[in-house]
């Protein structure tokens, strides 16, 4: 999602905390509910514990605690999204998924560190959805460990 020459995107929109999302459908594997994991391994900061699907062991994303998004409920609407990113299945822990919709570049703003209420190397742009802005990530950039 990093090629701003790049005509459309595909793109699922999940919501954080206020904040709306989007990532690369492309990516996305399967979504299913926080009841569909069977937990393994805790764990601590970012990588929140390991977790089984469908006999796939993988590591667990909260992105509530990744923006800081404040108390963390457990809910029927609480939404997993597994992706493949770098060629390794990663579960990212949302408050709920939205929906998917599609973009052409001219929708895409490009956007500067002082234009997102929060710091984040893999922030690429943002869009307008649903009457609300959100803001467009590259998971490649935001799961890359230092």
């Amino acid at each position: 999602m990093n090629d701003t020459s790049r005509k459309s995107y595909e793109l699922l929109i999940f919501n954080v905390g206020g904040e709306h999302f989007g990532i690369d459908i492309r990516s996305v594997q399967e979504l299913c509910d926080y009841g569909c994991l069977t937990r393994l391994v805790e764990g601590s900061m970012l990588i929140e514990g390991v977790v089984s699907k469908n006999g796939a062991i993988m590591p667990m994303v909260d992105f509530r605690k990744y923006f800081r998004s404040g108390v963390l409920l457990y809910d029927d609407l609480t939404s997993v999204i597994i992706v493949r990113v770098r060629g390794r299945s990663i579960c990212l822990i949302v408050d709920r998924v939205l929906a998917t919709t599609s973009l052409t570049s001219t929708q895409v703003e490009d956007i500067s560190e002082s234009g997102a209420p929060f710091h984040l190397d893999g922030l690429v742009g943002m869009a307008a959805w649903g009457g609300r802005q959100f803001f467009l990530l590259d998971l490649n950039k935001v799961l890359s460990v230092p």
